[in-house]
Formats: C-alpha cells, sequence, structure tokens
C-alpha cells in the first residue's frame, strides 16, 4: 500500500519549501533595510537588533519543547506567520514615536519576539518535514536559502526604481515609502505561508490515517504467541545501552555544536555592523565614506554566498568528503573576522586638510570578497 504518491510528494516538497522561505523572510527584510533604520535610528540599531534576535532564537529553542506539550502545531505555525504579520506591519509606524529613546527599545521588542517564533517553526518544520521524507526536511533548508536571494533582490529592484539622493528634500519620505512597498510584499508571502501551511496540514492527516491502517494490519499478523515479552532485565540493559549511546553522541556533537554557537554570535554581531562602519575606499577618496549603493551591493554579495553556503550540503559529493569536524573548523574560522573588523575600521576614516586618513585595512576588493 502506497502512502504518498510521487504527485503529492512534489507538493510537500514545495510546501515546505514555501515555509522555509516564511520562516526566515522577515529577519532578512529587516536587515535589508540599512539606509531605513540608519536615518530614522542610527548606525548600532541593527547591530543591536540582530543581537537580540539570536538571543530570542536561543530562547525559543528552550521553550519550543514544553509549547509543543500544550500547544497544536497550527497553533505553533500561526505563532509565527500572523505574529511576523503583525511585526512587520508595526515597523513603520513604530518609527513615529516622538521620543527616540523610547522608540529605539520599543522596536527591539517585536523583533525579539520574532527570534523567538523562528526557532519555534523551524524546530517544527524540521519534525514535521522528518514525518514525510528527507527531500522534505531539505525543502525546507532550501526555502531559507532561496529567501535570502529573493528578499534582497526585491530591495535592490526597489531602491533602482525608486532611488533618490541622501540630499534631496523628499529622501526620508521615500526611504518610508519603500519600506511600506518592501514589508507589504513580505506581508503578502506571510499570508501565502498560512494558506500553504493549513493544505499542507489537510494532506499529512490523510497521510496519517492511512499510517495508522497499515500499522493495524501489520499488527495483526505480529501477534502470534511466540511474541516475546521483554523481561525486567532485558529492559534495563536497553535502557543503559541507551544513555551510553547518547553520551557517544553527545561527545561527537560538542565541537561542531560549539562551533556552529560561535558562528551565530559572529554573525548576528559583526553582520550588520560591517555594512556601515566599514568605509568604501574608492568613494572615501571623493570625500564620502559609502553611499546606499555600497551597502546594497556589500548586502547583495553576503546573501548570495549565504544562499550558496546553505545550498553546499545539499549536494552529495560535498556531503561525503566534509567531516563534522571540518564543519566546526570552518564554523570557528569566522572568529578570524572578530580580529579582521576592527583593522578595517580603526583608525575611524576621515577627511583632514582634504587628506583621507584610512583604516589599517582599506582594501575594497578584499573586503567584498571577506
Amino acid at each position: 500500500m502506497q502512502i504518498i504518491d510521487k504527485k503529492l510528494h512534489n507538493r510537500l516538497y514545495l510546501a515546505f519549501l514555501v515555509l522555509g522561505f516564511g520562516s526566515f523572510i522577515c529577519y532578512y527584510a529587516i536587515m535589508a533595510q540599512i539606509n531605513y533604520w540608519n536615518t530614522f535610528y542610527d548606525g548600532e540599531i541593527t547591530t543591536i537588533l540582530s543581537t537580540a534576535y539570536d538571543i530570542a532564537e536561543i530562547v525559543g529553542g528552550l521553550i519550543i519543547i514544553p509549547m509543543e506539550k500544550k500547544m497544536t502545531k497550527t497553533a505553533l505555525a500561526m505563532i509565527h506567520y500572523v505574529g511576523s504579520i503583525v511585526l512587520i506591519a508595526s515597523l513603520v509606524p513604530l518609527k513615529f514615536i516622538p521620543n527616540f529613546q523610547a522608540r529605539y527599545y520599543i522596536t527591539i521588542i517585536p523583533v525579539f519576539f520574532l527570534g523567538v517564533t523562528v526557532s519555534i517553526v523551524n524546530a517544527l518544520l524540521i519534525a514535521v518535514s522528518s514525518e514525510v521524507s528527507e527531500f522534505c526536511t531539505n525543502a525546507q533548508a532550501v526555502g531559507v536559502g532561496v529567501s535570502t536571494i529573493v528578499i534582497t533582490a526585491i530591495q535592490d529592484l526597489i531602491t533602482l526604481v525608486f532611488n533618490t539622493p541622501p540630499s534631496a528634500p523628499n529622501y526620508e519620505q521615500n526611504l518610508i515609502n519603500n519600506a511600506l512597498m518592501y514589508y507589504g510584499i513580505t506581508i503578502a508571502i506571510l499570508g501565502f505561508c498560512v494558506y500553504v501551511w493549513s493544505w499542507m496540514m489537510k494532506q499529512l492527516k490523510k497521510i496519517n490515517d492511512k499510517k495508522i491502517q497499515m500499522l493495524n494490519a501489520q499488527a495483526e499478523d505480529l501477534l502470534t504467541d511466540d511474541t516475546t515479552i521483554p523481561t525486567a532485565k532485558n529492559t534495563q540493559q536497553q535502557s543503559t545501552k541507551i544513555n551510553s549511546k547518547k553520551q557517544s553522541v553527545a561527545k561527537k556533537i560538542a565541537f561542531i555544536a560549539s562551533g556552529t554557537a560561535m558562528n551565530n554570535i559572529v554573525t548576528f554581531t559583526m553582520f550588520p555592523l560591517f555594512l556601515l562602519k566599514v568605509p568604501c575606499r574608492a568613494l572615501a577618496l571623493k570625500g564620502e565614506l559609502h553611499n546606499d549603493w555600497w551597502i546594497l551591493s556589500v548586502l547583495t554579495v553576503q546573501m548570495l554566498t549565504d544562499f550558496i553556503g546553505r545550498m553546499l550540503p545539499k549536494w552529495e559529493a560535498m556531503t561525503k568528503r566534509i567531516t563534522p569536524n571540518m564543519i566546526g573548523i570552518m564554523c570557528y574560522s569566522r572568529v578570524i573576522f572578530m580580529v579582521l573588523f576592527p583593522l578595517m575600521t580603526l583608525p575611524v576614516g576621515r577627511f583632514e586638510e582634504g587628506v583621507y586618513y584610512s583604516p589599517i585595512i582599506s582594501n575594497d576588493f578584499f573586503f567584498v570578497a571577506f
């Protein structure tokens, strides 16, 4: 008895791809609005928001298990997708809070909430997709990677069509209009994710019903007089073996897990900050440290390489050659950035009597490549 036909499996693959796309789209949408945050807040706000998001993801990972016991899968998913719609819709109105400090801290709250829900929905998608097939689990990761490309391309397109120089009198209003358009597209995608989740759960219910029928049929065949009843001694021995296996697995993943944690800390803390703090040498020699297109160019390169990095593990030839220790070393390698970042920003680029004094490391090609 075939539980999932090929046509339905392909549709479920696309469903998990869309839901994976929607799980991270809000974070990338927020980070892509560098010019907006820099104008209405300050140059450090993106790093603060990103760090708050990272901490919130850890919180979400801690509370997912108790929440899963008390809430349905659909309720958990809606907390993210519907909550993200409310979050994105609130970002532009928050800009009009007159008190700068109040506006600053209140803006952090919805982003923190987003980090919690993203962690929850990612764990949920992995659990649900693993019940279908390994390919569907991979689809979620592919969706996350695709979201980095699409959201950056949308931002580049909006900036290209509605580009206004910072010196223009309507520059700030143009940033607000761009943000409204950009976030409106994000909300539409999240709304589609709500529909996809509803459709998918109906299909999975049908699949589970078929599985139950198969298990009941198999159970009837297995109920014979020769069925062995496990003794207390056998149960204790099995429990000891399971515990020893858990300890062995914990030792194996300790290095890569700590490396991944270090990778996240460096990424979420440093990534938005260097877009504004590292000056463009070519522009600096003309009298400005960076402009909108330089920031978008660096952001686009970062998102493209992020997509490539997410897709490489899906390539079977790559996974066969890379060991867990190699992955851990690659994660730890980002610590190098914590050393190079000060060298690319200090001393702060400045002009004195028509002469530009650059940081210790000042090379645009090296910066973009790095």
